[in-house]
């Protein structure tokens, strides 16, 4: 096998850079110990149908652990932020993917527990009190989408539904 001087100049710098840091491959068994790959107690698997979706070696991380009762998780991949409800305090909590931090962002919102996005990137959140589903728009208005199913009020709305909503 030939090498051509280009071969030959990036195999040098990678043998160089290898040699000037040996602890880079050398084991880390005094480094502390070896991190869990799941299936761990963390993991609680209910339907052995989903054990096909685990990949060994994901973390399990928790972001935050300042909520009574969160749910409701919405991924915004446009701000790069999640939102979720902590539903006994009427807050829509947003966690930064930037920055880690989590923050209110809307308080009295009517205990929500599902939040989504519609295409235009407006948040949709269900709420219990009042029942009802609700957008809230760019101008920080908000929109009643609906508060009644075939003349019926609703009862703890989610998002649950896979049907385009009005405009």
């Amino acid at each position: 096998m030939k090498l051509g001087r280009r071969q030959f100049l990036s195999a040098s710098a990678a043998l160089a850079a290898v040699g000037t840091s040996p602890q880079l491959f050398a084991l880390q068994s005094s480094q502390g110990s070896i991190p869990e790959r799941y299936p761990i107690d963390a993991w609680k698997v209910e339907d052995s149908r989903f054990s096909d979706y685990m990949i060994f070696n994901s973390p399990l991380e928790r972001h935050w652990s300042g909520g009574l009762w969160t749910e409701g998780p919405a991924w915004n991949a446009i701000g790069r932020y999640v939102v979720f409800s902590d539903i006994p305090r009427a807050k829509q909590m947003r966690w930064d993917e930037s920055t880690g931090e989590v923050s209110v962002l809307r308080d009295n919102v009517g205990y929500s527990n599902g939040n989504t996005f519609d295409h235009q990137g407006r948040l949709i959140a269900c709420e219990h009190y009042p029942s009802r589903v609700l957008r809230y728009e760019w101008d920080g208005s908000t929109t009643v989408l609906a508060e009644r199913y075939q003349g019926k009020p609703l009862n703890a709305p989610m998002t649950w539904w896979h049907y385009p909503l009005e405009e």
